[in-house]
């Protein structure tokens, strides 16, 4: 393939960013938990190490340098994290998501209802009770029947 399209896909976009929430929860534990500051313990490289120095100039940002991609002023000023969703935050208030108390998590609501008869019906809307009450939890609902085509 001559060259990359991965960037331009929406779904690498998405995918980056929940990598940098992750890295952000770990820079987070590193302060809180290990009493290390992220921003400043950038491990000292030999000269010869190249890129990776922290004093090594950033490609294609040549005004940064690698240490100043581990500074605070990035969370504090530019961008920040919500807390993830959960039972406990009431799934952050979220009119998409409810708390399914079997599992302890949020889940999302379904625009479907599930009946008994394992027929799937438009409710016109979000189902209300996100099956937390009288839903059906969609882990109550039968598997499909594979069947095999004669060809």
């Amino acid at each position: 393939m001559k060259g990359s399209l991965a960037a331009f896909d929406p779904l690498f976009y998405m995918h980056h960013a929940f990598i940098d929430v992750i890295w952000e929860k770990f820079r987070q534990r590193q302060r809180a938990t290990c009493g290390v500051d992220p921003a400043s313990d950038y491990p000292p490289a030999p000269v010869d190490s190249g890129a990776h120095a922290a004093e090594y100039y950033m490609f294609g940002m040549r005004f940064f340098k690698n240490i100043d991609g581990m500074a605070d002023y990035w969370i504090n000023n530019w961008y920040n994290y919500t807390d993830t969703p959960m039972c406990a935050n009431n799934c952050s208030d979220s009119p998409d998501l409810y708390c399914d108390k079997d599992i302890n998590m949020c889940a999302s609501r379904s625009h479907v209802s599930f009946g008994d008869d394992g027929i799937v019906t438009d409710d016109g809307g979000y189902n209300k009770t996100g099956g937390d009450e009288t839903g059906t939890h969609l882990r109550d609902v039968p598997p499909t029947e594979v069947i095999a085509a004669d060809g």
